[in-house]
């Protein structure tokens, strides 16, 4: 049996950076005033492409099939903790499941790979890329960072798992005979007191055994531990913890709850990181396209209310007064639930074509969104994520 995952805080560490993203406010066209009290325009999901700093000694044994270099995952900020004396929000009412499949381990061992891999090819268990963007080595299914900690975390567990095979893989050789397993744990656990920065003064970036963590002595230990079935159970399982669970509520809500809405939205995630990639998943899907609409439609769904009253009856993590990820999510969700809304919701099957056409605008930077909304054999039929099922995943 896999340990308790710990869900809540998964879906706090990825959703908060977008949260963040659409909590700036935005400027009235005619005024130029700052206004927090309207709904915020989702920026644009393109950022310019960014420099790969690669060193020199730098070798990828087996090139990485989703290197997008315009692509770095952008590392999620934490949620501040609420006030001890702040009331508990109320249950959000959610809409019925729309589907009655169980999100089985096997199924997210599909949508995982069809997020991360492209077809044809072997699970990117032992994929690395080099210091990307100040972050240090990406390794694995869900390009796991040494800047995030969640490398460290990834390794610990790994040698939980089987500290025996930890220890061959990692350990001394020919090559490398001062590698060092416990050095290694050590050096990629020891995190700053103030997460979310990147760069090489990080103490989790600082070399291990006289390397770097992206040296290629270290990566050719990397891509052997990739090999190890213990150890592909665990990047699933942690994969699955970091992107998948956290966003099933927000699928859900945006009616992209089938095998191919959720590979879509978790592939999008890995590559784009929270913070860009929801915001753009709402502006490819929503018909909501302006604040009058967005205004219209949250009236329709909470009559006489605030925007800040909406907010705290459904529990959601938006700035107060601000229409931010959840609040949006939110407001689709009930629209879709009412027959009576005043505007046309897309089906499942329009959703994966806006999308497909949103992100396939810049064929460098669309990452595996083309292949999986063409995917045939991906189904969209809805599936009740409401107590996803981990089970025996190995």
């Amino acid at each position: 049996m896999m340990p308790a995952l710990d869900i809540a805080a998964s879906r706090a560490r990825i959703l908060a950076p977008a949260v963040q993203a659409q909590s700036m406010g935005y400027r009235d066209n005619d005024t130029g005033d700052l206004c927090r009290s309207a709904p915020a325009p989702i920026p644009t999901p393109m950022p310019e492409p960014l420099t790969v700093d690669r060193p020199s000694d730098f070798v990828d044994l087996d090139a990485s099939p989703l290197e997008l270099a315009g692509m770095a995952t952008q590392q999620a900020a934490p949620v501040p903790s609420a006030p001890a004396s702040a009331p508990a929000p109320a249950p959000a009412p959610q809409p019925a499941p729309s589907g009655t499949a169980t999100l089985t381990p096997a199924l997210m061992r599909r949508i995982l790979y069809l997020a991360t891999t492209p077809a044809g090819q072997e699970p990117a268990y032992g994929r690395c890329q080099a210091n990307l963007d100040g972050h240090g080595l990406r390794y694995g299914l869900g390009r796991f960072t040494q800047a995030s900690g969640d490398l460290g975390r990834l390794l610990k567990e790994m040698h939980a798992a089987d500290a025996a095979a930890f220890a061959t893989a990692f350990g001394p050789a020919d090559d490398f005979p001062e590698a060092d397993p416990q050095a290694l744990l050590t050096v990629t656990n020891t995190l700053p007191a103030a997460s979310g920065g990147v760069g090489a003064d990080l103490p989790q970036l600082q070399p291990v055994s006289g390397k770097l963590v992206w040296s290629k002595e270290w990566v050719a230990r990397f891509k052997a531990a990739a090999k190890v079935p213990a150890f592909q159970a665990v990047q699933f399982k942690i994969t699955a913890q970091v992107y998948l669970l956290p966003i099933l509520s927000l699928a859900h809500q945006l009616g992209l709850n089938s095998e191919k809405g959720l590979a879509l939205v978790v592939e999008r995630v890995i590559q784009m990181g929270a913070d860009r990639a929801l915001p753009a998943l709402l502006a490819a899907i929503s018909p909501l396209k302006s604040d009058a609409m967005r205004t219209a439609a949250l009236a329709h769904v909470a009559p006489g209310k605030t925007i800040e009253t909406f907010q705290k009856e459904q529990g959601l993590g938006d700035t107060p007064g601000l229409f931010g990820v959840e609040t949006h999510a939110r407001v689709l969700a009930l629209l879709r639930a009412d027959k009576g809304a005043p505007v046309q919701m897309p089906t499942p099957q329009i959703m994966v074509e806006q999308i497909a056409d949103f992100f396939g605008r810049d064929s460098a930077q669309s990452g595996l969104v083309a292949p999986i909304a063409k995917n045939a054999d991906l189904s969209l039929d809805g599936l009740d994520v409401s107590a996803p099922d981990m089970g025996a995943a190995t």
